[in-house]
């Protein structure tokens, strides 16, 4: 009797899940650096993403760099994320941490950590616009981006 509460319990509770579908988005955006810490504040950067959201579960992103101002040996970068946002619509706050390759096309790559946060406003249909600061480790400025999201 128990068990058959269970399997009952477990399929309404995975309805949802199963009736929702896994979202992509594709982000382009640039920006320009934020402080020093021990390099140039100045030079500005290019960046494109994918992100995968599952519904309930956090979002997944993949970002490219185009570095204006070379972090280590090479001015490109790729990185790995987590992306928890808050379930508002309309205007989106979300946290952003993962890991990246920075110093691509470079000598001597090196890996790092990058975190931060952002917010994301759009409108019912159509893409979302989006601002986002976030540390990278190996980068000697951290970064404010403003970008597009399809």
């Amino acid at each position: 009797m128990r068990l058959h509460r269970l399997v009952i319990l477990a399929l309404a509770l995975s309805a949802p899940v199963a009736a929702a579908e896994a979202q992509f988005s594709l982000g382009l955006g640039g920006g320009t650096g934020m402080g020093t810490r021990g390099g140039s504040s100045g030079g500005g950067h290019g960046n494109v993403s994918l992100q995968l959201k599952l519904p309930i579960l956090p979002g997944v992103r993949g970002d490219v760099y185009a570095l204006d101002v070379p972090s280590d040996s090479g001015r490109f970068a790729a990185a790995v994320s987590v992306v928890i946002a808050a379930p508002i619509p309309l205007v989106t706050p979300y946290l952003i941490a993962g890991l990246g390759q920075y110093g691509l096309a470079g000598d001597a790559p090196k890996t790092g950590w990058n975190a931060g946060v952002g917010v994301s406003a759009s409108v019912v249909i159509g893409p979302s616009v989006f601002v986002e600061l976030r540390r990278h480790q190996r980068v000697a400025r951290d970064m404010v981006t403003i970008g597009v999201r399809f």
